[in-house]
Parts: C-alpha cells; sequence; structure tokens
C-alpha cells in the first residue's frame, strides 16, 4: 500500500448535493426532479481508491485476539472512472482503483457489513458509489463467517458481528492505523448490512434480544438452531445487555434477517433512523421483511421495496447466486439501491435536505421501487 500523503483540512458540509459539481437544475435545463434523480443514481465527483488494512482487537466470544480484514474505498484526486478491480479473484468491479491518491479534506464514514458467508467486497457497486460521493467506507471480513469460512455459524458469531462492528468505528476515528487516519469525521457515520449483517447492524441499533422466549426454547432444543448451538450462561448475560451504539447516525439493514431473536417489542426505538430495503421476491429473509417494517416507529424511518428484487438484488452477485421468474434486472436493482440508500446517507447522515423529495415519496427514483407505507 502506498504512503498517503499530508491531508488539508476541508468541510464536511461541502459533501452534500448542494455542493456537487453537478450545475444546478435552473442552469442546466432540467427539472428540479429529474436533475436530483440524476445527482443520486450516477457517480459523484470524486474519484474512487480502494486499499486492504487489517484490524485487531479481543476477540468477544473470549477467544484472545481476533483479526479483521477491512477493505476500504474512499474518494481520490485520480480520475478512476474506467479502472477496473478483481476483488478476492471472485468478482469483478468497475469504477475503484487501488491505492488512488486520497482526496483532502474530511469525510463522513460509511461501515458495510456483509451477509452469512459473503465478504467484505460483495456489495462494490454500492461501496464505490458512496466513496464517488464523498463518504470513506469501510468493510470488514467477519472472520469465521466469511465464503472462505464454510456454512458453520454458531452463537458466538452472533455475538461477534456487532461488536466487530464496534471495533471498526473504533479504529476508523482513531488517529492513526489505517489508511485513512485524520480525514474521517466522526460526527457524520451512517451503517450498512446485508442479510445477516442486517442482523447484526440492528441489533447495534439498539434492538433488543427475546431471551424470554427464547432461552428456553433453546433449553428445549426447539429454539433458532444456529442462535442456540453454543449458547452459554455468560453468551446469554451479553446478549441481555444489548449492543446500542449512539454514535451512528443512519442505519441501512438491507434483506435483513433474523427477526425472530428480537420480536416486534424488540425492534422498537432505536437509536437512529432506519432505512430498511428489501426484495419482494427474497427467496431467503423475505418473510421478515413485512414483520421488521410493522415493528418499526414510522417518524424518519423508511422502507423500500424493490418490486421484483430477490436476496442477492443489494449484492455484485444479483442475478448470478439466484435466478428464478420474474427477478429485477441486476443493473435496475444497484440503480434503486444506490440511491435510496445515497439519499437517506445524505439526509440522517450529513443533514443534507436537498434528498427528502425522495423519501418523501414525492420523487421516485424507478416504478420499480415501492416505498412501502
Amino acid at each position: 500500500m502506498k504512503p498517503f500523503p499530508p491531508l488539508a483540512p476541508m468541510t464536511v458540509a461541502c459533501l452534500s448535493l448542494a455542493c456537487a459539481k453537478a450545475e444546478p437544475a435552473a442552469d442546466s435545463g432540467q427539472p428540479a426532479a429529474e436533475d436530483l434523480a440524476t445527482r443520486l443514481t450516477t457517480p459523484g465527483p470524486h474519484g474512487v481508491g480502494y486499499t486492504v488494512s487489517e484490524l485487531v482487537y479481543p476477540d468477544p466470544a473470549g477467544a484472545g485476539d481476533r483479526g479483521l480484514r477491512l477493505a476500504w474505498w474512499y474518494p481520490s484526486t485520480d480520475d478512476t472512472a474506467a479502472a477496473t478491480l478483481r476483488y478476492r479473484e471472485l468478482l469483478d468491479g468497475s469504477g475503484a482503483a487501488l491505492d488512488a491518491a486520497p482526496a483532502a479534506g474530511s469525510f463522513p464514514l460509511a461501515i458495510f457489513s456483509h451477509g452469512h458467508t459473503g465478504f467484505a467486497e460483495n456489495s462494490s457497486f454500492l461501496m464505490t458509489h458512496l466513496a464517488s460521493h464523498g463518504w470513506v467506507v469501510v468493510a470488514p471480513d467477519h472472520t469465521g463467517n466469511t465464503f472462505f469460512d464454510g456454512q458453520d455459524r454458531e452463537t458466538d458469531v452472533y455475538l461477534q458481528r456487532p461488536l466487530d462492528l464496534v471495533a471498526v468505528l473504533d479504529h476508523a476515528l482513531s488517529a492513526d492505523g489505517h489508511p485513512m487516519a485524520g480525514q474521517i469525521s466522526a460526527d457524520h457515520t451512517v451503517v450498512l448490512g446485508h442479510s445477516f449483517g442486517g442482523y447484526g447492524i440492528l441489533a447495534l441499533a439498539g434492538a433488543r434480544y427475546d431471551l424470554d422466549n427464547i432461552l428456553p426454547a433453546c433449553d428445549a432444543g426447539t429454539g433458532p438452531s444456529s442462535f442456540c448451538s453454543t449458547m452459554s450462561p455468560a453468551y446469554a448475560e451479553r446478549f441481555a445487555a444489548g449492543f446500542s451504539e449512539t454514535r451512528i447516525r443512519a442505519w441501512i439493514p438491507m434483506a435483513p434477517g433474523d427477526f425472530n431473536l428480537f420480536g416486534a417489542a424488540g425492534c422498537s426505538g432505536l437509536s437512529a433512523p432506519v432505512l430498511l430495503m428489501t426484495g419482494e421476491l427474497d427467496p431467503r429473509t423475505g418473510d421478515d421483511a413485512g414483520p421488521y417494517w410493522a415493528a418499526l416507529d414510522r417518524g424518519e424511518n423508511r422502507h423500500i421495496e424493490l418490486l421484483g428484487g430477490g436476496h442477492q438484488t443489494f449484492t455484485d452477485f444479483s442475478g448470478v447466486l439466484e435466478s428464478f421468474e420474474g427477478l429485477m434486472d441486476p443493473a435496475e436493482g444497484f440503480r434503486i439501491t444506490i440511491g435510496y440508500v445515497l439519499a437517506f446517507a445524505l439526509r440522517h447522515g450529513l443533514g443534507d435536505v436537498s434528498a427528502q423529495p425522495v423519501l418523501d415519496g414525492e420523487l421516485s427514483l424507478s416504478s420499480e421501487a415501492l416505498l412501502v407505507p
């Protein structure tokens, strides 16, 4: 990894849509709504760099030190529009260049948590888009629960998942020890998670475990098998304490599962606004979409359902790892996802109200995006 030079200060506020390089609607000849939709769904003014680092912290499951591989996307001064990468020798990505020169300034932070047996880069289309709009994005490989680790999922993984993200947040906001040290604003963080990553971020958002019902079911052998598999009194006590993290400005779970671990009561009163994104035809966690949304207070929370969306619509493997009649075009799924995620991140991560019409349903980014009432 190339050394990063000293950086000049830059205000985070200038990363809002109001400061984007695109011309204002009145000057461009576009209607204001069309201009907003275009700015949300096309790459931003920055080139994008990509690099990898490592983090070691005490394993919350008590197994000594725990190492996490971290993937980073960040704003760059290089022109990376035509750049391509091969992530983990598994998928191709575009628009980001390895170790590209970083842009100067202070930037908001986005943290991404992959799904069960996924890996840090498996939604690179979304990470690259956010970085092009001025976000530093960091995604950990959740050690022991990646594509490279197999299908096993025991109680300790449910404990490690949210606490991995706390360790990543602490690390990202530290003064040194990572590629973007000193360039990340401590006051503008959003967290995203896909599938099992969605479970982890909802736990971190303050969802409470329904242990009064789950633990007796574990003892009886009728509880959720993975969550119960290696349950111990110490684990039960830690789950009961919860994982609420109040430094986060917005939570974005995509196709989250494990609603049964929290129940309706456990999902009320979370620490920050939630953008729930689900696929209409999701064969894996689709049954949890309705219960999650019914349990969330309305207020600033939003639910976008992708009509024809599947479970992998939110990953680079859309149209590859699942295929069935009615599945939406991957490119349209990507466009909807990046637009609504960026709108929510700007509104609640940066306080930029210019994207509010999209979140209020006054402007739809696609006929295949349903703002669920």
